[in-house]
């Protein structure tokens, strides 16, 4: 399969299985970049909850996806799920041991998908590596999308919450900071932030590595 069909075949999925506990260990690694990233913004004096530290956050994430994206094509990208699996286990254990906060279904998301992941390089299964591997750089896209589009829109009401249920293990409202900003509502910015920020990384998804 080429690797533009194999990348729409993982949105989709991702689509519609985001807002579930089987993409948990995928909502793990998105919010320690992001929580990283605003700690960062925070430490060069961003205020909290502003248009400046949200917008730096999210090219920020845009750019390690497309990063990510371009190391696909190369050798490098055979240890992409093995990296991104060693951050998504110590914010893991650093959440529950520091903080407190973990759950029971967390943990088992965790370990199925380490399994999984361990399997994979265990057994070298390169082209289901290279599905793994697209997971991976594809879940920062979503969760952009997510927070600049779909969280604004399930906070419409209770109808929209049910049918929009991708927003349902995410919490950040990226697009809340530019809510009335230029009298342009919150969704409209979402959407206009979420193509702009999505789309390089959705044009490298070409020409890469067949499987």
């Amino acid at each position: 399969m080429r690797s533009e069909e194999r990348a729409g075949v993982i949105a989709a999925i991702l689509l519609f299985t985001w807002g579930t506990l089987v993409t948990e260990p995928l909502h793990i690694f998105t919010e320690f970049i992001f929580d990283v990233l605003m700690t960062v913004g925070h430490k060069l004096g961003m205020a909290s909850g502003g248009r400046m530290i949200m917008i730096t956050a999210t090219v920020a994430m845009a750019v390690i996806s497309l990063l990510l994206m371009l190391i696909s094509k190369t050798e490098i990208g055979d240890y992409i799920p093995c990296a991104v699996m060693f951050i998504i286990v110590t914010a893991f254990v650093t959440r529950a041991v520091v903080f407190k906060s973990y759950s029971v279904k967390q943990a088992i998301a965790v370990a199925v998908t380490l399994a999984v992941i361990g399997v994979l390089y265990i057994c070298k299964l390169q082209r289901v590596m290279l599905w793994a591997t697209d997971v991976f750089i594809m879940s920062i896209g979503m969760y952009i999308i997510t927070g600049f589009v779909f969280i604004p829109i399930a906070g419409i009401n209770k109808i929209t919450g049910r049918i929009f249920y991708i927003a349902r293990y995410q919490h950040a409202d990226l697009s809340a900071p530019f809510d009335g900003f230029i009298h342009i509502p919150a969704i409209a910015w979402g959407v206009f932030f979420a193509v702009l920020l999505v789309l390089p990384t959705a044009y490298y998804a070409f020409s890469r590595r067949k499987g």
